[in-house]
This record gives structure tokens, C-alpha cells and sequence, in this order.
């Protein structure tokens, strides 16, 4: 017999009440994203457009952080 999957797990400061009420700090009013902006096509993550469009995305998107990396590449 097959058994029963198991059980999902709430996290141990949420309780039933802030679920009920809409007052839990993930709701999705209180929730800003955070974006990862990779280079591309040679162009470093500190190129001036990299940078101007790593702004203007985090203000647009009223992001937490805009992260900008490099991808390790050999030319």
C-alpha cells in the first residue's frame, strides 16, 4: 500500500490569524521583487548601460536590489 505524502510544513512564526486577515508581511502589497540583470554580448555588468538600466529597472519595479554579475567567459 502506498503511502501518504507528506504533510506541507508552516513556518513557525506564521499563524493562522495573520493568514486569515491579510496582515502577513508577504502579502503581495508589502512584496517587492528582486531582480538578477545578467551581461550580454560581451558587455560588462559595470558597462554604462548595464548600470543605467540596472537603475531604471530597480526604480520601475520598485525592486528590493537589481543584482548585476558577470558571466565567467574566455575569449
Amino acid at each position: 500500500m502506498a503511502s501518504s505524502p507528506p504533510s506541507k510544513r508552516r513556518r513557525k512564526n506564521s499563524s493562522k490569524e495573520d493568514d486569515t486577515n491579510g496582515s502577513s508581511s508577504s502579502s503581495p502589497e508589502k512584496m517587492t521583487p528582486v531582480l538578477v540583470f545578467a551581461h550580454g554580448a560581451g558587455a560588462p555588468s559595470s558597462s554604462d548601460w548595464m548600470v543605467r538600466w540596472k537603475d531604471m529597472m530597480g526604480k520601475a519595479m520598485h525592486a528590493v536590489e537589481v543584482v548585476t554579475f558577470d558571466y565567467p567567459c574566455e575569449f
